[in-house]
């Protein structure tokens, strides 16, 4: 049973009229999850009330946060393609922390066993 008032969809709504206060806006967001071989990411995407958009994306979990976003574009997928595009291109896989070699470990490892044998540094 639905009551009057109770329509929550929005798109229904003519929120694209809605007049607001000099200097703000109304922007819809609408959020996805895209997944590559290697990361998840948060994607979200904003429609604004003249019809343009933007997306942003954001990678789930790491120890980086990188974010890519597009401009403001005419179309929905417009706005989601280049996201994708720029993670294709720019994605976490290219900012991995590097990997330790074992010379590295090795040398690490004779760093902090001077520290032990010698803790006040002399």
């Amino acid at each position: 049973m639905t009551r009057e008032g109770d329509n929550h969809d929005t798109d229904n709504l003519s929120w694209h009229s809605v007049r607001l206060p000099e200097g703000c806006a109304l922007v819809r967001k609408h959020s996805f999850e895209y997944t590559t071989a290697a990361n998840l990411y948060d994607l979200d995407l904003y429609e604004h009330q003249d019809g343009s958009w933007h997306a942003i994306a954001l990678p789930r979990g790491g120890s980086r946060v990188i974010i890519y976003g597009s401009n403001v574009v005419d179309t929905a997928q417009m706005a989601i393609q280049v996201v994708v595009d720029k993670i294709r291109r720019e994605g976490l896989e290219a900012w991995d922390e590097p990997t330790v070699t074992e010379e590295d470990a090795t040398d690490e490892e004779a760093v902090n066993e001077e520290a032990v044998n010698d803790p006040e540094g002399c």
